[in-house]
Parts: structure tokens; sequence; C-alpha cells
């Protein structure tokens, strides 16, 4: 017997979170920024609506796609992650077709949702939908966190950092964007060139930057998933069946971070190794380029 989806109660489903979203402080006028692990929703979603097929799969994504749109399409912004670092490995980008490295959801829209369009940079790009979609598609920046990309954007617009199921260990990417602007001393500019595909399906050599971390020093991530929220910028709660989600203030929480690597010795972001940290020090490597001839 073949059991067909519940396509009604994820609907239902798909509402109610948004409306969750509404009791946690967001606005359909927002500027949102997801960030997520979504296996537990779709573990959830094959004991509750019969989320069994790689149909239904794509039957419930697009439900809940479609809310979000319905929600924030009019009057707000809803940016999800592709990052990949093909760039960085092969040289190589085709803006319609290389994979995101950080999540399903963003792969999902960029195969599925034609409604979507993918920002430019090869290694930190979104899909982007909504009222400030033109804009934030016109950005080109050569530097994927700092001035004028589309992270210095998303903090000028007070935009909303929705992380769903992820930490902020994981996942919080906007603190790179702080220690770009600031320069911190265990990162340095690398720039790489290869070949890339816009969305035409024109060809053509690029130059594109990474504020990438020194490798000789030896840190790991280590920021307490309640830290914002104890300092009054971000809102953690559980949704149904222990989905946790968090919403960050990315203008807010850029002061307490800069403080933090300035002035802390980063001590909330990072535990290093044999490093002393210390802010305003020379940067410990140089600039560098990777170009297609190495």
């Amino acid at each position: 017997m073949v059991v067909c989806m519940d396509s009604v109660g994820a609907t239902k489903w798909a509402i109610k979170y948004c409306e969750e979203l509404i009791r946690h402080g967001i606005k359909n006028t927002d500027m949102v920024y997801f960030s997520s692990d979504i296996s537990r929703i779709l573990i959830n979603a094959r004991s509750r609506f019969g989320v069994n097929s790689k149909k239904d799969i794509n039957q419930f994504l697009g439900i809940m796609i479609n809310q979000f749109k319905n929600f924030f399409g009019r009057e707000g912004t809803i940016l999800v992650p592709v990052f990949s670092w093909e760039f960085c490995r092969s040289n190589y980008f085709d803006i319609n077709k290389t994979l995101g490295e950080v999540g399903l959801l963003g792969n999902w829209i960029l195969e599925n949702d034609s409604d979507f369009i993918r920002t430019s940079h090869p290694i930190y790009s979104f899909m982007v939908y909504g009222v400030e979609a033109p804009k934030i598609l016109s950005i080109d920046s050569h530097d994927g966190w700092g001035k004028d990309s589309v992270f210095d954007y998303l903090y000028n617009k007070h935009a909303k950092n929705i992380l769903i199921d992820v930490s902020l260990e994981e996942s919080f990417t906007f603190s790179h964007h702080v220690e770009k602007m600031i320069g911190v001393p265990f990162r340095y500019n690398k720039d790489f060139e290869g070949i890339y595909i816009d969305m035409h399906g024109k060809t053509s050599k690029k130059i594109y930057s990474m504020y990438v971390r020194d490798l000789d020093i030896i840190s790991r991530q280590r920021t307490d998933n309640r830290y914002l929220q104890d300092r009054g910028v971000a809102r953690i709660y559980t949704f149904e069946e222990g989905l946790d989600v968090q919403i960050v203030d990315l203008f807010l929480s850029y002061e307490i971070i800069e403080k933090n690597l300035k002035y802390d010795m980063a001590s909330a972001w990072y535990c290093f190794h044999e490093y002393t940290y210390k802010y305003g020090d020379t940067p410990t490597h140089k600039y560098e380029i990777k170009s297609m001839n190495k």
C-alpha cells in the first residue's frame, strides 16, 4: 500500500513555525539569514507527515520554503547560504551548478526553486529572495567577508541570523566578518584565481579573496551557544520535538564580538594552542595568491 504524504499537516506545521518566529520577535519586514541543519526536521517529517521518498522530501521542503516566501517575500528578504570551497580547491566555480557545503537547504533551493537567485562570490554565496534581493545581487565584492560584502550589507541592514538546530560554534559565520573588519593577526588575505561561470553560462577568469586562518596556529572554536543571548542580542527557544532555534541580531552582535576580539583575547570565540593572541599584533602571515598556474 502506498502511503501519501500529509501535505495539509506539513503546511500547518510550516505556518506554525513562521508564527513561532513572529512570537520571538521576527517581523515580515526583516532581512533573515537562515543557517540550518534540517536533518531532525526531515526525521520528524517522516514520522509525522509520511515524508519518505525523494519526491516527498521535495514536496515537504517546497511547502516549508513557500511559507517562508509567503511570510517574508512581500516586505522582507530571505538569504540561505550555499558556501563552497571548491573555487579554493580546484580553481573552478559554476554559479548555477556548484553545490554548497553547509547543509541541504541551500542546495535544495539552488536546484529546485528558481525564485531564489545566487549571489556572486564563489566562496561565500547566498540564495536570495525578497524585496532587497536586487541590491544584494548587485554586490560583487572581491572579499567574501569585508567591507561592501554581503555580510557587510547584512550588518548595515540589521539582519537577523536564524540558526535552526545548529550552534554558534558550528555556524555563526558572521563573526568572521568582524574579524576581517578589525584585522585580527591570526588571519590574512589570500586571493584565489579560477574559472568562473556566471548565471548566463559565460566563462571568464576571476580572482576572489578569502580572509583565511593561519594554519600554523592551532586553534579551535569554542563559543558558548548562549554567549550572545546572555548579552541581550539573541534569543534561543525550542520548537516542536526538540528543534533548537536561535535568533541573532547581527548589528547588535557586532560590537560584542569586536570588544571580545580587541580587549579579551578572543576568549569567547577561540582556544589557541601555543599562541598568545593580542589584538594589534603584526599578522603572523603575509598576503598570498593561489593562481591557476600553481
